[in-house]
């Protein structure tokens, strides 16, 4: 990567170290002060009429030269008899670091170049190279270095990066984000707490303990409602006693509006005021309040809803799954056995809130679904960029001993369905009948992995920073995705009607699913509503603002 022409003033501290045949003491002659263009390789470029002023520390006495080319310089009457030394060498890697760092540079130049009358015998000049430009922490650089280095090998555009010398970026965040392909890598992210991260990944997390949606109260006002699409088992929100449906419109005494609800939301604790609309739209509060705190390193267990129905012959089997968290593993695999002790013979998959995860659970999803015929079959093939091109693999449907051997699936989707969530639908659609129900899903089609900086001869980090760059294409067997745009339904619905909770029979998705999957036809059915039913404007975007690592399909090096 190329870098700026820099310009230094450079203060060179020059000590000549000599023998001779009266003195081998080595004794520091001369300070040189000089302006000193650097090209992009790191070498002096030759300026015409720069001066190099000389002042014989012993004397006192000045005396001024040229620079004469790129690679020498003569230097004059430092002592007695005619000499050319050469002016500098080349920086090592690690002194290029130093010299944007916090250090000085020490180099030093040998000659024994026209050596006159034998007086001298061995000229070696030390340099301390101290650049007049504003210094960088070494431990900013390090992590700079860092997201260079991975980046330019491993993410997945890294031709089409920008051109930044990292040296020269005060903020290892932003310089990050600077490198990013425009507009179409919006996932690859950084953070500066990668246990933090590492937690996040396996369900772990700081939290309340629920998933919310706003909404404008209605058109062309600012006033937002705010409802309760799902809270986790074993957490505040549960305990507080909030189910989806709830609807609230104050936090902490404050009414919420398109202004405010972010950092409302944001509070590690809260006191609610939750409401209802009347038939004319006004909202009427309830009471008591309900107050809820967030904890830390709260579980986040994956599987929200699951239930089993027999309608009209059918066995049927709904999964609500919010991420695809290899923890959990074992309880998605169990969820399956009991579908399959059930004799489940259709299954709901609803993808609504799951914004992705691990490749691998995404993986297993499939061998627990598909068709037993469909067994060793590629489910997804991954590529890479040309750096990592041996990396590039075909994942293949597992043998799953709970598998439903299935014909077809409904998959339940909105805006917030993405990434490994998708890849169920393009991935399994090869190999049996998908009927995708709801709004078209985020479209992102990536993976991506976790970086860390690790000393090798340590086996320590060097730093707490990790990255989750976008490093290989997602694409299913007949490679027919669209990947500008997410995946459309075969049966629109909006999710915007809170009437029942997930699983339950009149929960309005899953009710029209089942109507599809019991008499072939598919419509409002407009069941009666336990809580509210809103068609108002729904905020777009709020999952990616609000849910960090939205939209992740976190796969491994194989």
């Amino acid at each position: 990567m190329k870098i700026s022409i820099l310009f230094f003033k450079l203060m060179v501290l020059m000590t000549i170290l000599y023998s001779c045949k009266d003195d081998d003491k080595a004794q520091i002659l001369s300070s040189v002060e000089v302006n000193i263009k650097i090209d992009d390789n790191y070498n002096f470029i030759s300026l015409e009429n720069t001066t190099i002023r000389i002042t014989n520390i012993q004397s006192g006495e000045a005396d001024s030269t040229k620079l004469i080319d790129g690679t020498k310089a003569l230097f004059t009457d430092l002592i007695p008899g005619d000499y050319q030394v050469q002016a500098y060498r080349h920086l090592t890697d690690d002194e290029k670091e130093s010299l944007y760092g916090d250090k000085s540079t020490n180099i030093y130049i040998a000659s024994t170049q026209n050596i006159k009358a034998g007086a001298i015998q061995d000229i070696r000049i030390y340099l301390t190279l101290k650049p007049n430009v504003e210094f960088l922490p070494t431990q900013t650089l390090t992590v700079n270095n860092f997201i260079y280095t991975y980046m330019d090998y491993a993410y997945f555009w890294h031709k089409e990066m920008p051109e930044i010398n990292y040296r020269t970026q005060r903020d290892p965040e932003a310089y990050f984000y600077s490198l990013l392909k425009n507009p179409d890598d919006k996932w690859s992210f950084i953070t500066d707490d990668i246990d933090a991260l590492i937690a996040y990944f396996d369900g772990v997390s700081k939290s309340k303990g629920y998933s919310v949606q706003p909404y404008y109260l209605r058109q062309g006002s600012n006033q937002v409602i705010i409802y309760v699409e799902y809270v986790y088992r074993n957490s505040p929100a549960s305990e507080a006693g909030l189910q989806r449906g709830d609807m609230i419109h104050k936090i902490n005494g404050e009414t919420v509006t398109d202004q405010n609800y972010q950092r409302l939301l944001n509070n590690d604790n809260m006191v609610l005021t939750l409401g209802y609309l009347d038939d004319s739209g006004n909202i009427i509060s309830l009471s008591p309040e309900v107050e809820i705190n967030a904890v830390e390193n709260l579980q986040h267990h994956p599987i929200i809803a699951s239930s089993i129905h027999e309608i009209e012959g059918s066995t049927i089997g709904y999964l609500a799954y919010s991420s695809f968290t290899a923890s959990y593993d074992t309880a998605l695999v169990n969820t399956f056995s009991d579908f399959k002790a059930a004799g489940v013979n259709e299954l709901i998959l609803d993808l609504r809130y799951n914004g992705g995860g691990r490749v691998s659970s995404a993986v297993l999803l499939a061998g627990l679904i598909a068709p037993k015929s469909s067994v060793g079959e590629v489910f997804i093939e991954e590529v890479w960029n040309e750096n990592l091109k041996d990396y590039n693999t075909n994942l293949r449907i597992p043998n799953q001993s709970m598998n439903l051997d299935l014909s077809r699936v409904y998959i339940l989707t909105t805006s917030g369905t993405a990434s490994a969530s998708e890849m169920m639908i393009y991935g399994l659609a090869p190999h049996m009948e998908v009927i995708q129900i709801g709004t078209q899903t985020h479209g992102k089609y990536y993976g991506s992995i976790m970086i860390q900086d690790i000393d090798q001869s340590t086996n320590q980090r060097r730093h707490s920073w990790a990255m989750q760059p976008i490093v290989m294409r997602a694409q299913n067997v007949t490679n027919d995705i669209n990947y500008q745009q997410g995946l459309p339904p075969n049966h629109t619905l909006r999710d915007n009607i809170y009437n029942a909770q997930l699983g339950e029979i009149e929960e309005h998705f899953l009710s029209n699913a089942i109507s599809l999957i019991t008499s072939g036809t598919f419509g409002a059915l407009a069941p009666e509503l336990k809580k509210a039913s809103i068609d108002y404007i729904k905020i777009e975007n709020f999952k990616e603002t609000s849910t960090p690592f939205h939209g992740t399909m976190i796969t491994e090096l194989p």
